[in-house]
């Protein structure tokens, strides 16, 4: 979709979508450690699998997917995301592909935020691990998003 397709305020929805993704990640970097010792730090997890979903779905705004497909044809599921962006021309970066094969499963089943017994046994990766491919990601978005705009 080029540029002529796409009305003025709808070009700033992706950078709206960036911008919180930011918010929440920077939250997420910030938190206290509330139970030392004892991993993963759900909040810190809930906020970095939302920041993740917020940059993708920037990408894929970017793209021309509307915010209604964005919401009932991928939800939350970091890994249908980012197989998408993919698809329409995001780099595809081993180590990123690592951060949400891992973030995927318990952020998009909300297991930060709904105990549940039939998930307690799983294993979840701690977040600061990869805070550097974050990093990575939301610099390539952030080019790939600049060159349309």
């Amino acid at each position: 979709m080029d540029q002529e397709q796409l009305a003025y305020p709808d070009l700033l929805v992706p950078r709206d979508y960036l911008i919180r993704a930011h918010d929440f990640y920077s939250a997420c970097r910030i938190l206290p450690d509330f139970h030392p010792g004892f991993m993963p730090l759900w909040p810190q997890l809930a906020l970095f699998g939302l920041a993740i979903e917020l940059v993708l779905k920037a990408y894929l705004l970017s793209k021309g997917e509307s915010r209604e497909e964005l919401k009932h044809k991928y939800g939350h599921k970091l890994q249908k995301l980012y197989l998408r962006s993919i698809d329409l021309g995001l780099q595809n970066d081993e180590r990123i592909g690592k951060m949400i094969g891992f973030i995927n499963e318990p952020y998009s089943i909300h297991v930060p935020r709904y105990p549940d017994p039939e998930t307690m046994g799983r294993a979840v990766a701690t977040v600061p691990q990869f805070f550097e491919d974050y990093d990575s990601l939301m610099k390539a978005v952030n080019e790939a998003i600049s060159r349309i705009a």
